[in-house]
């Protein structure tokens, strides 16, 4: 793993706030921006992204994101309500 998250961490955040699969390039590309948007709200998961073509990229992002495959099928669900929402 990188400098970045923990493998577990990382699997949870890309499982639950989204469709995650390495498997694709829109996959690939959805993993990158949510990663990056997380600095947006005051979370800092450690990778330094670049501008390339299609939006934020980071390639230690790429190598963490296939290592995230292989526990993200172990992982309990994350409670993702926030203070306030209604149950």
């Amino acid at each position: 793993m990188s400098k970045g998250m923990e493998r577990r961490e990382l699997a949870a955040i890309l499982r639950d706030v989204g469709n995650f699969s390495m498997d694709n390039f829109a996959g690939r590309l959805a993993s990158q921006k949510t990663v990056r948007l997380l600095r947006a709200f005051g979370i800092n998961p450690g990778y330094r992204h670049t501008w390339y073509l299609r939006g934020p990229y980071c390639r230690a992002l790429v190598g963490d994101g296939h290592a995230a495959r292989e526990v993200i099928d172990d992982l309990p669900e994350l409670d993702m309500a926030f203070e306030g929402d209604a149950v």
